[in-house]
């Protein structure tokens, strides 16, 4: 249950949003939710924020359910969802304590734009952020959910938080994202074929995520488990390296699985079902040094390269991965 502090916070959020949303509403505003949806080209980009945002949250395990007129995200991270006094935004935004659900309720104004160095370089190296990256789940929802105790809420309009009553998929130490295709430029048949696809096309996406291990998505007749286990580790002349194997396996029966919010994070591989397996498995060498850039901070700097017997695999040619900072 929330505190009195954090529902008086919450119901402020939702007025202010509230009023501010009539803004967006007139013709002359019209784009400008969609222009911050249309700059993700790549469908069900969404998939990736909320893996992002779920290794900055600290967690080791995810698991993604794709259900007919629904997709539901979980992961096992420690970090829980937080609110500021959304009379405070400026100076909260600027010590970096400006809270998650503000954050995720904004547009262009993430805890990182405008904070000192101090706190900047804590957060320089964090891949995603509440934000416009979120916005990208709007794709395919009109009010998407988050379940993650004590908060449970839906985010209407694009900004406006109402809570929830019924927290049918809250999950102990877990959060918990719902979202619903309910959005009416796009039919559910079709989201569902998009985030399929999507996630049928995922190779080790937690390759350079620094706390994720394990990934597990079903959808349909399909159950897959992505994992990336350790197996040494050490650093030489400033350069940090470890030796991972990483597997991906997808299954035709999924079995008993559960309901969608029962998978999340604490699978361990070997409930795979019992159709036949198909996937691979790879080992790979990464490397990752903390380099300091003029005027943007630390970065961490991680290149990897596939291995067999010892010896760097040249052949096996991969897409290019990047992650640029920017200032929204």
């Amino acid at each position: 249950m929330i505190s009195k502090q954090q529902q008086q916070w919450f119901d402020q959020l939702n007025e202010r949003n509230t009023k501010a949303s009539e803004v967006f509403k007139l013709p002359e505003f019209a784009n400008v939710f969609r222009g911050v949806i249309d700059k993700y080209s790549d469908s069900a980009h969404f998939i990736y924020e909320l893996l992002q945002n779920a290794d900055d949250a600290g967690a080791t395990a995810v698991s993604m359910t794709l259900e007919p007129d629904r997709f539901i995200f979980t992961h096992n991270g420690t970090v829980r969802f937080t609110i500021s006094d959304p009379e405070n935004i400026v100076k909260d935004r600027e010590a970096g304590r400006l809270g998650h659900i503000n954050s995720i309720c904004y547009i262009g104004f993430s805890s990182k734009a405008g904070a000192d160095a101090k706190v900047e370089a804590q957060i320089e190296n964090k891949i995603g952020k509440f934000g416009v990256g979120f916005k990208a789940v709007f794709q395919y929802t009109s009010s998407p959910e988050v379940y993650d105790h004590p908060f449970c809420f839906r985010i209407n309009d694009y900004i406006i938080p109402s809570i929830i009553n019924n927290p049918r998929y809250q999950k102990y130490a877990h959060t918990v994202f719902v979202i619903p295709f309910n959005r009416k430029e796009i039919s559910a048949e079709r989201a569902y074929e998009e985030i399929s696809q999507k996630l049928e096309d995922l190779r080790f996406p937690q390759l350079f995520l620094n706390n994720l291990r394990t990934i597990n998505w079903q959808a349909g007749g399909k159950k897959c488990h992505i994992a990336k286990a350790l197996d040494v580790e050490g650093e030489s002349h400033g350069i940090k390296y470890g030796v991972y194997h990483l597997s991906n396996s997808i299954s035709g029966n999924i079995g008993n699985i559960g309901n969608s919010g029962n998978d999340g994070g604490n699978d361990n591989g070997n409930d795979r079902g019992n159709g036949n397996d198909t996937g691979e498995r790879k080992k790979i060498l990464l490397l990752s040094k903390t380099v300091s850039v003029q005027d943007q901070g630390m970065h961490n700097i991680a290149i990897g390269y596939y291995i067999d017997r010892g010896r760097i695999i040249t052949k096996d040619i991969q897409n290019l991965h990047c992650f640029f900072p920017t200032n929204e």
